[in-house]
């Protein structure tokens, strides 16, 4: 082989220094201890995010059911409101003078 041809291969001898075999040990190290962290973190959240959809869709389930009971008790409200119109006329028509704001 040519010098040419060496310098194109990678070689380990004992050149290398073992403190740079160490940190580079070490980095490996951390880097996956870094992703495994992320992926602990990443599964939180998506945890966390389904619980809060699952509460918003609860929270939705029942703003609709307070919206359909405020629309019942606008349909009663007009009914009494009717009644009492009907009420007073009939009143009026017994007793003419009578005034529907509580006088004689």
């Amino acid at each position: 082989m040519s010098d040419d041809e060496r310098a194109l291969h990678w070689t380990l001898d004992r050149r290398i220094p073992v403190a740079l075999i160490v940190v580079m040990a070490a980095q490996i190290f951390t880097g996956g201890w870094f992703l495994a962290e992320q992926a602990s973190r990443t599964a939180t959240l998506e945890r966390d995010a389904e619980i809060s959809a699952s509460r918003l869709q609860a929270i939705e389930l029942r703003q609709g059911a307070v919206e359909a009971f405020g629309e019942r008790i606008d349909e009663r409200t007009s009914t009494l409101i009717e009644a009492m119109r009907r009420v007073e006329a009939a009143v009026s028509r017994i007793a003419p003078h009578y005034d529907a704001g509580g006088g004689k």
